[in-house]
């Protein structure tokens, strides 16, 4: 019994390492997808530049809070005062584009070990007004 557990669990690792990596799987996503490091943007899916007109390597280094727009920073910061590892909270927020305009995003978020943040936004459409 023991033995086919340990070949079980064996068998199970080695199919989990042939599944596409994080990357893969974020990359075929239609929504933002965010990693963060005690709020400096670590990773972003491709789909961002589709989305807010921004490449990757513009959100790479910078604050989220960068992009909020200032009127729902203080509700964005608040959405999960606690951060307690794991606990999924949402969040609605406007982010700015490229170009100046703001699109609403509805987040779904966790936090994870050592500060860290996942984030998976989806585009509402332009929010009215600046």
């Amino acid at each position: 019994m023991l033995k086919s557990s340990i070949e079980r669990l064996k068998e199970l690792t080695e199919r989990l390492a042939s599944f596409p990596s994080y990357d893969i799987i974020t990359e075929l996503s239609t929504n933002l997808v965010f990693l963060a490091q005690d709020g400096i943007i670590l990773k972003v899916n491709r789909y961002a530049k589709n989305i807010l007109g921004y490449g990757p390597e513009e959100f790479i280094g910078k604050h989220w809070g960068d992009f909020i727009h200032p009127d729902d920073l203080a509700a964005s910061l608040a959405a999960n005062p606690d951060k307690t590892e794991g606990k999924i909270f949402e969040v609605v927020n406007r982010m700015r584009s490229r170009d100046g305009t703001y699109r609403t995003i509805s987040w779904r978020c966790t936090n994870w070990k050592h500060g860290q943040l996942y984030a998976i936004g989806k585009d509402r459409g332009t929010a009215h007004g600046k």
